[in-house]
């Protein structure tokens, strides 16, 4: 196995790969996790920063590897 960090500083690459989007944070308000004025300002602050360059995001992930008996 093995960990591996995966850094993005693009908000388009980030989304496209952890699966963490505008729409799934949408979502969350309907769900009750959170409302809709306080998804609005998380998702200008993601848009602004990929616009300005400054983007960041971070997931480490764990790949493993096996042979089925």
């Amino acid at each position: 196995s093995r960990v591996a960090p995966l850094v993005f500083t693009s908000w388009a690459d980030f989304q496209a790969v952890s699966g963490f989007s505008a729409e799934l944070l949408r979502s969350a308000a309907g769900w009750g996790f959170a409302t809709a004025e306080q998804i609005a300002p998380l998702l200008s602050d993601f848009e602004r920063r990929d616009a300005e360059g400054r983007f960041f995001a971070c997931l480490v992930a764990m790949r493993c590897k096996g042979v089925r008996p």
